[in-house]
């Protein structure tokens, strides 16, 4: 992630107690390499499962790692299996041609669909849903109308339209704001000053590291106090 995230991914460290953070220019990276950290991380996510369709390449990966973790990579059926699951996961973008090479005759298994609204988590795990979606994929804009000089606040969240239930699910969870789908992506959309300032904003500044505070303070403008608005 970008450095500005540092404080999350650092937090992510702390939680999980495993793994490393590295920086490098302006990149921060959070990795988990070892089958015993890793066994930490893959636990967490089979509880709380993810709610985009990256929770399906989880279910590959963990797959994957239990089959590693329980020795099933030392036999060329293993190895091939494994094969098999990494070509349906869209995050390592299916094999490279050296592996095809080594096994062209791999079929892709069958890769899950997530439903958000299927076994959808409570509302408390749903929040550090919202806070993960809105610190990698939100954002806070202000825009002038020239006709009236007024200002209009606009947060939003935009994922791939296939995580449009992800999207209703965050726009039932605040409780206010709009979901709209252009081509490709679908977008959670919240256009009210009044909303923006009295749920979204309020929502964030009581969940520190969840934006930056900083771009709250220029996104309230010096009429609002942030304190205020926390301890309200």
């Amino acid at each position: 992630m970008h450095i500005r995230d540092k404080e999350l991914l650092q937090q992510i460290y702390k939680f999980f107690n495993v793994g490393t953070l590295r920086e490098t220019n302006n990149v921060i990276y959070y990795s988990v390499r070892s089958i015993k950290d890793l066994d930490v991380v893959v636990s967490h996510f089979t509880e709380f499962p993810l709610q985009t369709q990256k929770g399906a390449d989880f279910i590959l990966f963990a797959k994957a790692f239990h089959m590693i973790k329980n020795k099933s990579h030392l036999t060329t059926s293993g190895i091939e299996d494994i094969v098999s699951l990494k070509a349906s996961m869209r995050c390592a973008r299916g094999i490279n041609n050296t592996l095809m090479c080594y096994f062209p005759n791999t079929v892709p298994v069958e890769r899950s669909i997530i439903f958000s609204g299927a076994g959808a988590p409570s509302r408390m795990n749903f929040r550090f849903c919202c806070l993960r979606r809105a610190r990698t994929r939100g954002c806070f804009t202000t825009v002038l109308r020239k006709s009236n000089s007024q200002v209009r606040l606009r947060f939003n969240i935009t994922q791939h339209v296939r995580d449009i239930d992800l999207m209703n699910k965050i726009c039932e969870y605040f409780q206010c704001g709009t979901v709209y789908i252009n081509r490709k992506t679908a977008s959670y959309n919240v256009y009210s000053n009044k909303m923006n300032t009295i749920i979204i904003a309020k929502f964030f500044i009581q969940y520190p590291g969840a934006a930056d505070r900083q771009i709250l303070k220029n996104f309230l403008g010096p009429g609002l106090n942030i304190n205020n608005l926390k301890n309200g």
